[in-house]
């Protein structure tokens, strides 16, 4: 019969490990984790707000979502998983609007990371069917070629800077005015 050894939680202490942004934030810690042993961290996600990252307060209704990727000299290494907008802002945006589209995009970057992009675009006035069909289909095609141009890195660069959003509403302007137009969620798939 074989005997099981346990470790006693009881011997063991826990440890303060600092969790770091990755380099796009110049590496600035997002906190710390308590835990057993620093290769628990390995996979851990944890999110942080993007004015907290930026130091721009006017980027407090968004925030970035990192997972731990390794562990260097007992700090935990992040990757950018993901963006996400607040919900109740959200909510706020929309309840003010009376137009509006949201769009889902399962996509590949030029160096073939998989990506999920919901972009909500909303107008003050609510205009005719064939208006928004148009704008859906104009916004589909620039989303799809500005991903398929970009690696996955310059993807990120262009949603955190708001590029991206700028550059969408002003393409869009062309057909129809929209007050605001911004990428509601962003993920990497694996």
């Amino acid at each position: 019969m074989v005997e099981q050894t346990t470790i006693s939680k009881k011997n063991l202490k826990k440890i303060w490990v600092p969790l770091m942004a990755s380099k796009e934030f110049t590496n600035v810690e997002l906190g710390e984790s308590h835990v057993y042993d620093v290769s628990q961290l390995v996979g851990k996600v944890i999110d942080a707000n993007l004015s907290m990252l930026t130091g721009d307060p006017k980027k407090q209704n968004f925030k970035v979502i990192f997972k731990v990727k390794e562990i260097k000299e007992n700090k935990g290494a992040t990757e950018i998983m993901g963006y996400e907008i607040v919900k109740a802002y959200s909510r706020r945006l929309t309840k003010m609007s009376k137009g509006k589209i949201d769009e889902t995009k399962n996509l590949k970057t030029k160096d073939n990371v998989k990506v999920i992009l919901k972009i909500l675009a909303l107008s003050k006035h609510k205009p005719q069917n064939a208006v928004l069909t148009a704008v859906r289909k104009k916004m589909d095609e620039d989303v799809k070629e500005f991903v398929k141009n970009s690696n996955y890195q310059e993807l990120i660069d262009a949603i955190i800077s708001f590029r991206l959003q700028k550059d969408l509403q002003k393409d869009l302007k062309k057909i129809y005015p929209l007050s605001y137009l911004v990428v509601k969620t962003f993920k990497k798939i694996e």
